[in-house]
């Protein structure tokens, strides 16, 4: 009784399924099945639209449509090419300086020892006008060795001053044994040729001495160090750049995989924000990449370019089509490789101005609209295996054949070879129904072309084998027949997979 019971359960959650799922699709009309109990069931029936597979993707920023609704593949990515602080930066200084003064027998109380530092801040490349520190700092030591002398000393240069002119000036004593200036938002003004002058008057105490002495040996220690500036002023030779750097990307196609994808007439667009100073580049490669060498050019070949100061603007560069670019999942990256002149005109161009901000900054935007042509990719999806479900197992053994409907729709502008597969994910057992011989041709005049449906029988053993099997894998292989194709966003596949089962005895 128990026997009847459920089957008569499963019979009735069939029937009621094949109810609902009123379409020609399922109204099967085989002659070589003919039983007491037939009916079917189906197990995938989608419509899969290129606007829904975009859509549900984790992200989308690499793909869009165009107005016209055509799929392009879009990637932007920025570079910060060069910053002043590595063009100019002041260099940290250091100055021993040691002497001996005299001291006659006739000495007065006082005596004053005048020293002068000089050093040059110019650099190879740059030759300074004016600069507003943003950090740094001077410290000078004095030193009579063991003398039991007291001092005092006197520290001032033209050369660096404040906001309303004032040359900077220092005055300490032998109470403090090194003397630190902060240079935050002083102003430094070298000479024509870039020395800058600091001196130094120290002046000896000698009141006191319980022995006369002949002479006073000093040391003076002086360093500028951890300079850093808000702005600058000067001078620039042609200063040469090269620049290189990779970029890592994911276009989140899980359920896809290509190989061998050539997308025709892309648009390599080049911008630049310049707030340093006019540069002349040349971008000798832009590519994709992979780990394993694999790469393929977005640029047909070197691509020069003039970059002009712009603020904090980006401004067009240059674009160039890219005939083909090859493309493949593997793909992950993108690489870069450019020369840079900066300030080609060198000195001749005269002073040029910078502040701490100053830099050149580039702006790449590849859009590669899906006008491609593929000789190898796939679409796969894995699904519950809805047979598993609809039979218990008690029923399974009065089943004495099953047939396997698939009917497709194309509407996309690509060849179809489906290939689907029956799992097991507890064994990992694995059928694959024989559908070799289902091509399916692509929409290439934009109409969708209805396939003729296959049908393949299954006997009793393959069919209780694939019912007890969880999952079922989709998976179509594509090509172009090596022609251009547009994809665009109403495109779509309409996929229909239905079972109809033979018994050999029902009993209600």
């Amino acid at each position: 009784m128990r026997r009847k019971k459920t089957l008569f359960i499963t019979f009735i959650a069939i029937l009621l399924t094949c109810n609902s799922c009123k379409e020609k699709l399922f109204d099967f009309n085989l002659q070589n099945i003919e039983a007491e109990g037939e009916w079917g069931i189906p197990l995938y029936n989608s419509t899969i639209e290129v606007k829904d597979l975009i859509n549900n993707l984790d992200s989308i920023k690499y793909i869009q449509f165009g107005e016209d609704g055509t799929l392009k593949f879009v990637l932007e990515q920025d570079a910060n090419i060069i910053t002043f602080d590595k063009i100019y930066k002041i260099p940290d200084k250091s100055f021993d300086t040691s002497g001996t003064v005299s001291v006659s027998k006739s000495y007065a109380n006082e005596i004053t020892i005048p020293q002068v530092i000089q050093f040059n801040i110019n650099t190879a490349e740059f030759a300074l006008n004016a600069g507003r520190f943003k950090s740094g700092q001077i410290a000078i030591t004095f030193g009579l060795g063991n003398l039991p002398i007291s001092y005092s000393a006197t520290l001032s240069t033209n050369n660096i001053h404040g906001e309303n002119s004032e040359p900077l000036t220092l005055s300490f004593s032998n109470s403090q044994t090194t003397q630190t200036i902060h240079l935050n938002e002083y102003i430094i003004s070298p000479d024509n040729n870039g020395d800058v002058q600091i001196s130094a008057f120290i002046t000896l105490n000698l009141t006191g001495l319980d022995n006369p002495i002949n002479q006073v040996d000093y040391t003076c220690h002086l360093s500028i160090s951890d300079c850093a500036i808000h702005s600058v002023s000067g001078r620039l030779t042609a200063f040469p750049y090269h620049f290189e750097e990779n970029w890592g990307f994911n276009l989140p196609l899980d359920k896809i995989h290509l190989e061998n994808i050539f997308l025709n007439n892309a648009n390599i667009t080049i911008y630049g924000k310049n707030s340093l100073c006019h540069t002349q580049a040349t971008l000798n490669s832009l590519w994709f990449f992979n780990a394993a060498g694999n790469q393929s050019s977005l640029i047909p070949g070197p691509v020069t370019v003039e970059s002009h100061t712009s603020g904090n603007q980006y401004v067009l560069l240059t674009d160039v089509t890219s005939p083909s670019i090859q493309y493949n999942n593997n793909m992950d990256s993108i690489h870069l490789n450019c020369d840079f002149t900066i300030n080609p005109l060198g000195f001749d161009a005269g002073v040029v101005y910078a502040t701490e901000s100053s830099a050149l900054d580039l702006k790449i935007k590849a859009e590669m609209p899906a006008n491609m042509s593929i000789s190898n990719a796939s679409y796969k999806d894995t699904i519950d295996n809805s047979l598993y479900q609809a039979f218990e197992p008690s029923s399974i053994e009065f089943i004495e054949s099953l047939v396997i409907r698939i009917a497709i729709t194309n509407a996309l502008p690509f060849n179809l070879l489906p290939s689907i597969v029956f799992y097991d994910s507890k064994t990992l057992q694995t059928y694959t129904l024989n559908i070799q011989q289902m091509q399916i041709h692509g929409s290439f005049n934009n109409v969708p072309v209805v396939n003729e449906p296959v049908y393949i029988e299954l006997n009793k053993e393959i069919a209780t084998e694939i019912i007890n099997m969880d999952k079922m894998i989709i998976d179509f292989h594509i090509n172009t027949q090596n022609q251009p194709i547009e994809i665009k966003d109403n495109q779509y596949m309409r996929v229909s997979l239905g079972a109809k089962v033979k018994y050999n005895n029902i009993n209600l």
